[in-house]
């Protein structure tokens, strides 16, 4: 069984005028400072946004090269009155002065020149080279919003999204303790920008499924950085009250709750958003298949799921789905359980992943907001109790153990 999460938060931006286009990657210091910065041109101006390595959060421009105008954060900002809920501001509107300036000149793969600070004038150099040129259906105004850059699900990669590549790739993570379960381990790492723990495998006893693991791990938890990021950045284009934040995603609860040589499996569990009606109220197996790379399957263990519909969408198999109706019964009779909708919700809204032990778990995940208080797991079993239900490739993952 595949489970698949998307986020969604609502959010609309009316302000979108450029087209998608060619953008310049450039990198280097402004000052004493590590900064990545990217251009757009638009006719004989350039749109923009760059960031400093350190703290990640994207900074929109907007110019010439001469005098690449710097947007104001919203604490910058004089007056709340009369500004758009969305879009950066570009001029303080009680000086008509940006937050900073670039004035400088591209010429060749080097732009530099002077970034000088609006409100004293202070000036500090800049010095960039050009590393990447690549092409994006994305307008840059739309890379603004938090939804342009957030809601990218493709790989972060140097010649996909070499901006976005750079913020990541060069974070430099802090380390958890080593978690030794036999042959294998993981540790905890964290972005201190985004300040929430993500885990990667330290010992398997294949160094190639290591890094395949890891290379999985390393692009989920730097999608999570970049979502993080992008609500952050919406310092310098909203005034909504999850402006400027983490969108709650630092306080995610990132669990690792099974691991051996051919599975692990992790849970993601929070309250997070950057705008919208309500949070994005979750619990979120993830299981990944060690042997074969990727989201592990359950059908190849189990008798889950009937093949896909026309639409791609997948039933349980009547002998499963009997198996969580008598489960629910159970958890209805038993005493001191939840006697009330939530088990009931397994058979639509079912999430599997691995518990301690290697035991089944069953939890209720994705379910609408109204209900979400049913989020989590319900019960979790021994592999063995499934009797008929497991298939014979059940070994191959779980060696040694008898079913019988």
């Amino acid at each position: 069984m595949r489970i698949v999460v998307i986020f969604v938060w609502a959010a609309a931006f009316s302000w979108v005028t450029a087209h998608a286009g060619e953008r310049t990657v450039y990198r280097g210091r402004l000052g004493t400072q590590d900064v990545v910065l990217e251009l757009e041109r638009n006719g004989d101006r350039f749109d923009g946004r760059y960031f400093y390595q350190r703290i990640g959060v994207n900074i929109p421009l907007r110019g010439t090269a001469q005098a690449l105008a710097e947007a104001l954060a919203l604490y910058d900002r004089e007056s709340q009155e009369n500004l758009s809920e969305s879009g950066p501001i570009f001029e303080n509107p009680r000086t008509g002065k940006p937050a900073g300036v670039w004035s400088g000149r591209i010429s060749g793969d080097r732009y530099a020149g002077t970034w000088r600070d609006a409100r004293n004038n202070r000036g500090i150099t800049f010095d960039l080279r050009r590393v990447a040129v690549y092409t994006t259906e994305t307008p840059m105004e739309e890379a603004w919003d938090w939804l342009g850059d957030a809601m990218d699900e493709g790989a972060i990669t140097m010649a996909r999204v070499p901006y976005n590549y750079l913020r990541m790739h060069e974070a430099r993570l802090t380390e958890g303790g080593e978690v030794a379960f036999g042959a294998v381990a993981y540790r905890m790492v964290t972005d201190p920008r985004t300040r929430f723990a993500y885990p990667r495998l330290t010992r398997h006893p294949d160094a190639a499924v290591l890094a395949r693991t890891n290379a999985e791990l390393e692009q989920r938890h730097w999608r999570m950085n970049n979502d993080a990021l992008a609500c952050s950045a919406t310092a310098y284009t909203s005034t909504g009250p999850e402006a400027g934040t983490l969108a709650n995603l630092d306080d995610e609860n990132i669990q690792v709750t099974y691991l051996s040589p051919t599975l692990m499996s992790l849970v993601q569990a929070g309250s997070s958003g950057c705008g919208g009606a309500h949070p994005n109220n979750h619990f979120d197996p993830l299981t990944l298949d060690l042997r074969r790379g990727g989201e592990f399957d359950f059908n190849r263990i189990l008798n889950a799921d009937e093949p896909p519909d026309e639409d791609g969408r997948r039933a349980l198999t009547p002998p499963f789905a009997a198996y969580i109706a008598a489960l629910v019964q159970k958890m209805e009779t038993l005493p001191g359980e939840d006697g009330g909708i939530c088990p009931e919700m397994l058979g639509q809204y079912l999430g599997l992943y691995f518990d301690e032990d290697g035991k089944l778990a069953f939890a209720v995940s994705g379910v609408p907001h109204v209900v979400g208080v049913c989020l989590g797991k319900v019960a979790s079993v021994p592999l063995r109790d499934l009797g008929a239900l497991l298939r014979p490739t059940v070994a191959e993952y779980f060696p040694g153990q008898r079913f019988d």
